[in-house]
């Protein structure tokens, strides 16, 4: 979805494509546990002084897990390629996973005030799911050196399996000089 991640992942499938043909995308899982979700998000809200982070609740994450292990079922893959940690979290699969993504989730935490509020659940949660994805994929690529340091220092993620290549950028066609 080129609205997605600000175009990010749309223009890395095109990129993936342009140099290797075509590449399955298995994006748009569907969000579930709606319910218990608005559940805990108002009762964190109503008892406590913290906001609740739903992107890394694990309910939700092992859903998105399941319907992407439907998705694979019956294909074989030489790699998946992840944009984000959230889906393949707890995805039971013997393909080699890849993330490249902007962030981890405790830089991620360090660096925006509206997640600086968050739950001692929200925080555990989502630092368990970067731990998984860093202990067991392939590799972790950011597209910074501050994220990827981030990875390899505060999540003890191993050098050489962590890494930088950056995104590049976000267009369909590139200016000419006149028009930048």
């Amino acid at each position: 979805d080129v609205l997605s991640y600000s175009g990010s992942t749309f223009h890395m499938l095109q990129a993936l494509e342009r140099r290797y043909g075509e590449v399955p995308a298995f994006g748009n899982l569907e969000r579930t546990h709606r319910l218990r979700i608005k559940i805990r998000r108002n009762l964190i809200r109503r008892l406590t002084p913290w906001t609740f982070y739903e992107d890394r609740d694990h309910a939700v994450l092992k859903s998105y897990s399941r319907q992407l292990e439907a998705k694979l079922a019956g294909h074989q893959f030489d790699v998946l390629i992840s944009p984000t940690v959230m889906p393949v979290a707890f995805l039971q699969t013997s393909i080699p996973i890849v993330t490249w993504t902007d962030c981890t989730f405790i830089a991620m935490q360090r660096s925006y005030p509206l997640l600086q509020n968050m739950s001692p659940a929200s925080i555990r949660e989502g630092n368990i799911v970067e731990q998984r994805c860093i202990d067991r994929c392939l590799y972790s690529l950011y597209c910074s050196e501050w994220a990827a340091e981030s990875a390899r220092t505060d999540y003890h993620g191993d050098p050489a399996r962590v890494g930088m290549i950056p995104y590049g950028a976000n267009m369909e066609a590139p200016f000419t000089t006149e028009e930048a």
